[in-house]
């Protein structure tokens, strides 16, 4: 009955039942060395995911100590003690459903590949909760960092009974000669996986079956659809690349595989009721979320040495070349990142039913009622929120908003939150990658020894103790930081056509009162030459950390005249650093994307000695519904979401307050910004859903469930 239970559960992953142990588990082979498998459960969890005790097992029985298991769950979601797998595990948690911070990727693909290196007998486990996106994400991502494309499982120990018995059948039948008049056919068919069922997804390009990147891929343009601007020094790889292996052949065969291997071919039962002949049917995509796809894009051209220069820069260590080349670190680069303005978002939504939208009304008249209200107020403009003229003032200002002010957000208002990883975090993620980097420039690679880093303090610090105690993964891991909402009466209009009538909302950043305020009361403490100490205050009271005020207080001291205008131009982002822009109805979230700018811009970034054109200073990064993670519910409406940014041109004079990034809040709860994903707006993206299709569709409960999951991370 359990493993009824858990085969429900998984869904349409491949699950693996080892006779000999009577054992059955959410788990795959996707080569001989690398396995993913469902989150390792006990109690209640465990009757519906693996038990830790068959995981554990399996995993001995089969590998003795030769495996690694690699967490990608957060304390707050899952945890273990490492002693469970006799210490042989590492953590590399990011939240649910999410796009992970950029350096996460080089950091597994390094680890994986010297445990891996090690011994053939080895093999690295990796578990999410439900042991598919992001452990897929992160297979896929060490899997691109391998000089050759992978293939799938050879050993018979990497299969059930079943799939070894329908294996060798195949490959008895591709040994077989082929009639002469289907020779020639033949031939122009074969591929090197060709005895292999993979073959079934990879030998017609034309098929639906063909590639697992459908949606992330097109060179027509010189665009990908994932708005990835491809300019000419992008184009050619560098001399060190294998010209028979591009990195779009690289993540094209990579995600293929996973998929092929993770996911459950369709069965003649589903294509019926899909209504498909069961050739035609598609195979789930094992990476189904469009971000974290996306972000393989961005892996795939930093392995390629494609990507952005600025990206992860690093000073060349001196010694390369010298016999000790392999145990110099690089230096992180000490240039200031490029910065990028975003000034506008633009959603355009099919007009939705009147059912569903006096649904959504009603929700969040019911919702505004409460705590959780969160939305910004109907047509607030760029400036509001900005009277307060001394930090005192702003304090008590902010102290009665919290406690009187309740937003008059309209039921049907569009507005987005932007956030981002915390600071700290990726920070120390980036200062790893460049410590474990290759000196020879090969990004999958580690450099040896590079696991411990010596401070200037005489204190070592170890990469495999990054995560303890919980230090970024006990609360929330993403933060936000700003939002943009109409402004204006030209901001929302609609359109009408042969298909009906399209609503068109452009987006403009809203003031965040705790940022611009305490802005203004720096400026104002700077022009009365008052000392920083009262800004610290009142940062603290806001819940800004005293380095971002003293900062901030800094910048304002040397621009004191400056008006507070920054918000009419755009928000300012590192061009660098992962952005998840999350879209809202009144209370009700649409659907989120994760980006990173600079990819979508065109390269280089201007410099302060050279003029940019005009061309090369703006772009505009558009995605349709299916680039846009869970656009559930009232989201399903969205046709497609264009956002607006436009580099920012350094100068030599100090960084003034108009292109100062925001601060992260502190705590959600003090954001004013991001309602939580309650428990009522779940059920509302089940109901405003309708019955588009079943459980894995836009719309289906098990979509609904993975949504909130997402919204909590």
């Amino acid at each position: 009955m359990t493993d009824y239970i858990r085969r429900i559960v998984s869904g349409n992953k491949a699950r693996f039942k080892d006779h000999h142990l009577n054992v059955e588990l959410d788990l795959v082979y996707v080569t001989d060395q690398v396995i993913i498998m469902g989150y390792p459960a006990s109690g209640i969890e465990g009757l519906y995911r693996n038990r830790k005790e068959d995981a554990i097992k399996f995993l001995e029985h089969r590998h003795g100590k030769n495996y690694w298991v690699f967490n990608f769950c957060p304390i707050k979601e899952n945890s273990y003690e490492a002693s469970l797998f006799g210490g042989r595990v590492s953590r590399y948690p990011f939240p649910d459903h999410h796009a992970p911070p950029l350096a996460v990727m080089p950091l597994v693909a390094r680890e994986m590949r010297a445990w891996l290196s090690g011994s053939p007998d080895r093999v690295a486990v990796l578990h999410c909760k439900a042991g598919k996106g992001r452990s897929g994400t992160m297979a896929c991502s060490y899997l691109l960092s391998l000089e050759d494309l992978p293939t799938p499982p050879k050993l018979e120990r990497s299969y059930n009974a079943k799939q070894w018995a329908k294996r060798r059948t195949e490959s008895t039948i591709d040994s077989l000669p082929p009639d002469e008049e289907l020779q020639h056919s033949a031939n122009a068919t074969t591929s090197t996986h060709h005895q292999t069922p993979l073959s079934q997804l990879l030998e017609n390009q034309a098929s639906p079956l063909s590639s697992d990147t459908s949606g992330i891929l097109d060179g027509d343009k010189g665009f990908s659809q994932s708005g990835m601007a491809v300019s000419p020094t992008m184009a050619s790889p560098p001399s060190s690349a294998n010209p028979e292996k591009s990195f779009t052949d690289a993540l094209k065969g990579v995600l293929d595989l996973h998929t092929g291997r993770r996911m459950k071919a369709p069965s003649e039962k589903d294509s019926k009721e899909e209504g498909n002949d069961a050739k035609e049917s598609k195979v789930k995509q094992g990476v189904s979320i469009p971000s974290q796809r996306r972000f393989l894009y961005y892996w795939a051209l930093l392995l390629a040495h494609e990507a952005p220069k600025h990206m992860w820069a690093a000073d060349l260590p001196p010694t390369v070349g010298s016999a000790n080349a392999s145990e110099v670190a690089f230096r992180r680069s000490t240039a200031p990142h490029p910065k990028v303005r975003l000034t506008q978002l633009t959603l355009r939504m099919r007009e939705t039913s009147s059912v569903k939208l006096n649904i959504v009304k009603a929700a969040n008249v019911f919702i505004e009622k409460t705590s959780m209200a969160k939305a910004p107020p109907k047509n607030a403009s760029p400036s509001s929120g900005s009277s307060s003229s001394s930090s005192s003032g702003y304090a008590d200002h902010n102290t009665a908003r919290k406690e009187k002010e309740k937003p008059a957000s309209s039921p049907n208002q569009l507005w987005a939150s932007l956030a981002r990883y915390d600071d700290g975090l990726v920070d120390a993620l980036e200062e790893w990658e460049v410590q474990t980097r290759d000196p020879q420039g090969r990004m999958g690679n580690r450099r040896r020894g590079s696991e411990h880093l010596l401070r200037e303090s005489s204190e070592e610090e170890e990469l495999a103790r990054v995560f303890d105690g919980g230090k970024w993964d006990k609360g929330k891991m993403v933060r936000s930081f700003a939002r943009l909402g109409v402004v204006d009466a030209e901001g929302e209009k609609v359109v009408e056509d042969k298909d009906g009538k399209t609503h068109v909302y452009n987006l403009r950043p809203l003031s965040d009162k705790r940022w611009a305020g305490l802005q203004r009361d720096l400026q104002s403490v700077a022009a009365d030459q008052q000392h920083p100490n009262a800004i610290s205050s009142n940062a603290e009271a806001a819940g800004i950390p005293k380095s971002e005020s003293n900062s901030m207080y800094d910048v304002s001291t040397a621009h004191a005249s400056t008006k507070l205008d920054a918000l009419e131009q755009g928000i300012v982002l590192d061009a660098g650093r992962e952005l998840r822009v999350k879209l809202y109805m009144g209370q009700v979230f649409m659907g989120w994307l994760w980006s990173i700018p600079t990819f979508h811009m065109p390269q280089p970034p201007p410099s302060s000695g050279t003029p940019p054109s005009p061309e090369n200073m703006k772009s505009k990064f558009l995605l349709t519904r299916k680039d846009v993670d869970f656009p559930l519910g009232i989201g399903s409406g969205i046709i497609d979401v264009e956002i607006e940014m436009e580099w920012i041109v350094p100068t030599n004079t100090s960084t003034g307050p108009d292109i100062l990034e925001p601060p992260m809040r502190a705590r959600t709860d003090d954001s004013g910004v991001e309602p939580e994903q309650t428990g009522l707006a779940t059920v509302l993206q089940a109901v405003v859903g309708g019955s588009d299709g079943g459980a894995d569709t836009v719309g289906g409960v098990r979509g609904v469930v993975e949504a909130k999951q997402g919204a909590e991370g």
